[in-house]
């Protein structure tokens, strides 16, 4: 058995009567995933392994606020990772996403929300997960299909062509939000509540078969090109308040179709 170069390391390793490497290749990552330790090594390494994942993800979300691009995409292929082998971590590499897309359009990161808040990939779906995008410019912005636990947008400008066809999320939060361009949130689905107070659609918006389970509230919306809303359903109503030229076909509090 010979082993070449720094790919292998058995610091105090103990092994039983016999131990069989051949055909072992060398890993750039290892994987304990149903790995059992016991004992007080067991418990060190594992403390190991947690400081060492915790000190990756730092540095990281460190070098996504670099203003290099390379180095951005860099973090962000490393925070993926991350995200994928330790689900601990998926909430905190999310929040730095979103927080680098409030800062900069960046495709990269786009794609990997997508990759894994996207129903139509199940294997690789991260559950109780937050979206906050509150504040941010947002050009193209396509998260249709996603499903996330709250989706905040409180004050956020989309230019462009935005869909978030087939949103589904417990909580659902356009306050003040600005959409210019084409705005498509055609079979959202808020299961708690949905807040579009004093948002503002610039250019055509379609909010076609939009659910809300729970309270909605549209007051001071505006939509100044006018809007499709066909079978829309609100549970408990809405409050219209101020409405701006709302689309025809909205739900009244008692559920049934009006104008």
């Amino acid at each position: 058995m010979t082993f070449t170069g720094p790919g292998a390391w058995f610091h105090r390793a103990r092994f039983a009567a016999a131990v069989d490497f051949r055909g072992a290749v060398p890993l750039e990552r290892a994987d304990f995933a149903g790995v059992e330790f016991t004992g007080d090594h067991g418990d060190r390494f594992a403390a190991a392994v947690v400081h060492a994942v915790d000190s990756a993800l730092a540095t990281h979300l460190a070098r996504l606020t670099s203003t290099d691009h390379a180095v951005q995409g860099e973090a962000l292929a490393a925070l993926n990772r991350i995200g994928i082998a330790h689900p601990r971590c998926r909430g905190a590499v999310v929040s730095a996403i979103c927080a680098h897309l409030r800062r900069t359009t960046d495709r990269r990161a786009v794609a990997i929300l997508r990759d894994h808040l996207h129903f139509a990939t199940p294997d690789g779906f991260w559950s109780d997960i937050d979206l906050d995008l509150s504040g941010g410019t947002f050009t193209d912005l396509d998260l249709s299909g996603v499903g996330v636990n709250r989706f905040h947008a409180a004050g956020a400008t989309f230019t462009g062509r935005t869909r978030l066809d087939h949103l589904d999320t417990d909580t659902l939060d356009l306050r003040g939000a600005v959409f210019h361009g084409t705005a498509s949130l055609v079979q959202v689905i808020a299961e708690e509540t949905a807040d579009l107070s004093d948002t503002a659609f610039h250019g055509p918006a379609d909010l076609s078969r939009l659910s809300v389970l729970g309270p909605a509230t549209f007051a001071r919306a505006t939509f100044a090109a006018g809007a499709e809303a066909d079978e829309v359903f609100l549970a408990e109503g809405a409050d219209f308040t101020g409405t701006v030229n709302p689309p025809a076909g909205l739900i009244t509090a008692a559920g049934r179709p009006g104008t």
